[in-house]
């Protein structure tokens, strides 16, 4: 029976080798040549790894407050964000030290993703933020500073 055959035996003997040869400069030169031999394929890999991460991450906060977007049910996550339903995410994020994305889900998700958020697409978000309501008619924002136009619907000129 050889070394590798029993697990337990290859572990033991894994431990000892490691024990026995532990020498933090050799190993920081054999990572960096290694870094240095294989640079494209391990920042590729890394790439595919976080890009996966952030997929997954954005996916499961979505879920979390309903999966599509509140006023025209959207449901292509390409198209999705979440909103601070009480106005004012600029400023929170701000207080929080996140950024919008990533940063922000893994806040919602380190805190048990709390109330006071919802899903809407980046169309009725973007004008629920700028005009304070929505063109869909279905939600009016809270009234904050940062509403360009009060909730007053826009009359754009016509071409005729």
């Amino acid at each position: 029976m050889g070394l590798r055959d029993d697990p337990e035996t290859w572990k033991a003997y894994q431990r000892a080798w490691r024990q026995a040869h532990r020498n933090p400069e050799k190993r920081r030169q054999y990572d960096r040549q290694r870094y240095r031999q294989h640079h494209d394929q391990i920042l590729a890999r890394l790439y595919q790894t976080n890009r996966k991460y952030r997929a997954r991450l954005k996916a499961d906060v979505l879920q979390r407050y309903g999966g599509t977007c509140a006023c025209c049910a959207e449901s292509r996550i390409e198209f999705l964000s979440i909103d601070h339903m009480q106005g004012g995410g600029t400023a929170h994020r701000r207080q929080i030290h996140r950024a919008a994305g990533n940063g922000f889900y893994n806040w919602l998700k380190k805190q048990h993703y709390p109330d006071g958020y919802r899903v809407l697409c980046m169309n009725c978000n973007t004008a629920l933020g700028f005009y304070g309501y929505c063109p869909h008619g279905n939600l009016q924002s809270v009234p904050t500073s940062h509403n360009h136009h009060d909730g007053e619907q826009l009359e754009f000129p016509t071409d005729s």
